[in-house]
């Protein structure tokens, strides 16, 4: 397969929602298998129900219910686009093979060159998905990190409990205010699944702007492949024309047809392909823009709400 996608793909294998080719060996289908089943239950059937069961907990609290209620909604939404994922993985990796296929038809005139069209869009597509995935990992590093150090710094009599405040909120299995070790404990086990929500958000984010900047390479390779019919045709008839000739031999002719049907029929495929990521999509973008405008409300709301860039407070 094309290494168009290979940053987006390897964001997928780190999230724990890769799935393997069928030729794949058997250690490494296991070795997924045990991966992806591991980051699936801690972070989307552990870890977000957890968030969302919390809300009882929080209802008091204004700041700290819509605080609760900007992770969980952005976790479930995550959720929801694990299961998209899952459900037509074999069509989105269906249409990134045909896209594959189709952008390697022409041969380069000119200015005219497929590689080179496709590596300036993948150039491009690289550098958002990385710089969105690191973005991504600061929010959970910066907030478990500054709650990390300050607990570190923490200085507790004999029998006094922590009184500190977690980056997030969940549930926790464990007494986590006994002492600063449990205490410590307590923020990894939320920081890792942030950690890997980072990774299933972004993976999936960034594989549908992959799958839209590869379908805009396509689109510019059409354009020049039309713009250059004449030329290319004639290379490959070994044919030497002048530019002003008043009518072309009936073989070039012959061969231009063929290469304008073939042409037309690559843009039919883009035209197709286009209506089923409409067809994929539309459902999860819908969800997204409603559940990105409740977080960016309470996200909002929050920051009116801040003091002093504290991300860990006492009580």
């Amino acid at each position: 397969m094309n290494n168009f996608f290979d940053v987006n793909f390897t964001i997928l294998k780190v999230a724990g929602i890769w799935v393997p080719s069928p030729n794949s060996s058997y250690r490494a289908k296991f070795l997924y298998f045990v991966y992806n089943s591991f980051w699936i239950t801690y972070s989307c059937l552990i870890f977000c129900p957890s968030e969302l069961a919390y809300f009882i907990n929080t209802y008091t609290s204004l700041k700290d219910l819509i605080k609760n209620v900007n992770m969980g909604m952005t976790h479930f939404l995550a959720n929801i686009k694990v299961c998209m994922w899952f459900y037509y993985r074999k069509d989105i990796i269906g249409i990134i093979e045909t896209l594959d296929i189709y952008g390697k038809r022409y041969e380069s005139y000119g200015d005219f060159d497929n590689e080179k069209i496709v590596q300036k869009e993948k150039k491009f597509k690289d550098k958002f998905s990385v710089i969105f995935l690191l973005f991504g990992m600061l929010t959970s590093i910066s907030s478990c990190m500054a709650c990390f150090y300050q607990t570190l710094k923490l200085k507790l009599q004999e029998d006094e409990r922590v009184q500190l405040s977690l980056p997030y909120f969940s549930y926790i299995p464990f007494d986590y205010e006994y002492s600063k070790v449990k205490f410590l404990i307590a923020i990894w086990y939320q920081f890792f699944p942030l950690f890997n929500y980072a990774y299933l958000i972004i993976g999936f984010d960034t594989l549908y702007i992959a799958i839209l900047s590869y379908i805009s390479a396509q689109l510019d390779i059409i354009y020049g492949a039309f713009e250059t019919i004449r030329p290319r045709c004639m290379i490959r008839l070994k044919l030497d024309l002048p530019k002003n000739i008043l009518k072309d031999p009936p073989m070039l002719m012959k061969e231009m047809h063929k290469e304008i049907n073939k042409i037309t029929y690559h843009l039919q495929v883009i035209l197709d392909i286009c209506r089923r990521l409409e067809d994929i999509y539309s459902t999860i973008i819908l969800a997204q823009v409603l559940i990105s405008l409740i977080v960016l409300c309470t996200c909002i709301f929050l920051v009116s709400l801040m003091n002093q860039n504290k991300y860990c407070s006492y009580r």
